[in-house]
């Protein structure tokens, strides 16, 4: 899984109450709030000359070396004082946070929670209160393992890489919040790195004369999902995408998402829509970039290694 939310061992604050010449202790719950992560510069993750990353091993290519170090609030890091208290209260304490600042900050990494295990992270995000949003039509291939907790890719373990992107903003139905836990944490060197972009900065380095025509035109993202039955093992198949092993369900939230489809002689699914490259943040009102052009055409797909030999149909 990728990491935003981090198991650290947490130390307690103390409140040290002198009465009668005896002391008393009791723990206090709170989140101790750091505006910068810090982190080893060779810890951060290798860009340039890498395999399986679209760009990076090209002749005079601009990749920097390494992944960026953190910035200043991106993330902005908040640290458990202790973990006595429940999963429940931090969780509320945690929802106080992310209401009034991750709008701003774009990117929160709460540390030091009493987390172990995929079912305490199912309590915190339920304690959250937010309403759960489902992946069906998304792109990658994950499973569930507890409820209202993914995967975040079940791609076979490699050096295959994901770069930055809008979460699921190739449909209309994207959610506005994602949370990132990391369960079993990777040795140095062996990757597991979960990059996170701010997308108002991206926008900012993309051409102003791109920014029209993308404005103008938006994008028109073409899915092409192979049958399990037909292609086992097949990367992205339209029962993984839809969660359903039945086309009637498969149609029936094609139809909801207002999207064209066509089923094939041999049971693969093709189905495509027009999507705006700008959406309205739902909180501070302004006109964002939420696109993920770089990551859905053929070329991108055949630097997965489970692709890199197929022949892909540029139109599919």
């Amino acid at each position: 899984m990728s990491i935003l939310t981090q198991i650290a061992k947490s130390r307690q604050i103390y409140a040290f109450l002198n009465a009668q010449r005896r002391c008393k202790s009791s723990t206090v719950a709170e989140f101790k709030y750091q505006k910068k992560l810090n982190v080893p510069p060779e810890s951060l993750g290798i860009v340039a000359g890498r395999k399986w990353l679209p760009g990076s091993t090209a002749q005079n290519n601009k990749f920097p070396k390494r992944i960026a170090a953190p910035k200043v609030n991106m993330p902005a890091v908040y640290t458990a004082s202790e973990t006595q208290t429940s999963v429940t209260t931090w969780a509320e304490k945690a929802r106080g946070i992310i209401d009034s600042k991750l709008h701003i900050f774009g990117a929160i990494l709460f540390r030091g929670l009493p987390i172990l295990n995929s079912g305490h992270l199912a309590q915190f995000v339920k304690a959250l209160g937010y309403e759960q949003h489902s992946y069906a039509g998304g792109s990658g291939t994950r499973r569930n393992v507890d409820d209202y907790i993914m995967t975040a890719n079940d791609t076979d373990p490699s050096p295959f890489s994901i770069e930055p992107h809008n979460e699921m903003s190739y449909t209309n139905h994207y959610p506005h919040k994602i949370l990132f836990y990391c369960d079993q944490p990777v040795g140095p060197g062996r990757g597991g790195e979960n990059v996170i972009a701010d997308g108002r900065v991206i926008e900012k380095h993309l051409h102003p004369d791109v920014l029209e025509k993308c404005d103008k035109l938006g994008f028109k993202y073409n899915n092409h999902a192979e049958s399990r039955e037909n292609v086992p093992g097949s990367y992205f198949t339209w029962q993984n995408a839809f969660r359903t092993e039945e086309k009637r369900v498969a149609e029936k939230l094609i139809n909801e998402w207002g999207y064209d489809f066509e089923w094939s002689n041999d049971d693969s699914l093709t189905y495509w829509r027009y999507i705006p490259a700008f959406r309205t943040h739902p909180k501070t009102g302004e006109r964002v970039w939420f696109s993920s052009p770089h990551a859905h055409h053929a070329e991108y797909l055949q630097n997965n290694p489970r692709m890199s030999t197929l022949r892909l149909p540029y139109n599919r």
